[in-house]
């Protein structure tokens, strides 16, 4: 494992161990950055150049890489060293990767949709303890267009999976 990666994991450890006073604080906390190490790993180590055409899904809309990808993307303009396994930019291997709906706010929802496309986003619902009603939360996103939506909720799974659809 890359040392930046150990040490990565070994705060995120440590913070785990600190919020265990509060397992919800925990798991949110937690979980969303462990997602974001895990993509950062994926661009960094080479992964996604290495293999474009790996299908992979990361649940919670990505957490929070892609909110924060601006800093990814600084350093791979700015630090030659950072992009050694990198031959495009940071976003657009951010569009190479699945990320579900379960992201439980419709800004959120659109942002993430904005910033990776929707034939990148399907339906998810974190069951048994997430979003109860998954479709009728993407239904009711303002500022998805109807079309996106009907990709989110079933198509792009199916496009995913190599399912044909009738039309």
């Amino acid at each position: 494992m890359p040392l930046a990666a150990l040490t990565a994991a070994m705060v995120c450890f440590q913070l785990g161990a600190t919020l265990a006073k509060s397992l919800f604080a925990a798991v949110g906390a937690v979980g969303t950055a462990a997602l974001r190490l895990a993509i950062a790993s994926l661009i960094y180590e080479g992964v996604l150049e290495a293999f474009p055409k790996v299908k992979i899904c990361i649940s919670h809309g990505g957490g929070y890489m892609p909110l924060c990808i601006g800093r990814i993307a600084r350093n791979y303009l700015e630090k030659p060293t950072t992009r050694v396994n990198m031959k495009k930019s940071p976003d657009d291997y951010l569009r190479q990767l699945y990320y579900d709906s379960c992201v439980y706010d419709h800004d959120v929802l659109r942002h993430l949709v904005e910033k990776v496309g929707a034939s990148q986003v399907i339906l998810g619902s974190d069951y048994p303890v997430g979003e109860w009603k998954p479709i009728e939360f993407v239904r009711a996103a303002p500022g998805i267009s109807d079309a996106d939506k009907e990709k989110i909720i079933g198509l792009n799974a199916a496009a995913m999976f190599g399912v044909a659809v009738p039309a």
